[in-house]
């Protein structure tokens, strides 16, 4: 039986050496990663791809003032996951 991730990474693997060409990054993250968002072509902008992983900051603003406050996590939290071991992998 052919695992998901596997399919996933016949038809993509050109995208997944790229990913797992960045140090910290393994072939089984990129391959999730790019099962996630399914296609990088239907975002337009990297901020369409931040915002539909929920990792966009929220700005509170009223009158005079204006703060930021963390990310919105009204994304993909799945994709959140991913990105942040992701990002602990190349850290580390």
């Amino acid at each position: 039986m052919v695992s998901f991730i596997d399919k996933i990474s016949k038809t993509s693997e050109k995208q997944i050496n790229i990913l797992s060409s960045i140090k910290g990054i393994s072939k089984k993250l990129g391959s999730l990663f790019l099962a996630e968002i399914e296609n990088i072509k239907k975002f337009a902008n990297a901020k369409k791809l931040i915002k539909y992983a929920g990792t966009d900051p929220v700005v509170k603003q009223s009158g005079k003032w204006q703060t930021k406050r963390g990310i919105s996590k009204q994304g993909n939290p799945f994709l959140r996951y991913i990105l942040y071991q992701m990002a602990t992998g190349v850290i580390t």
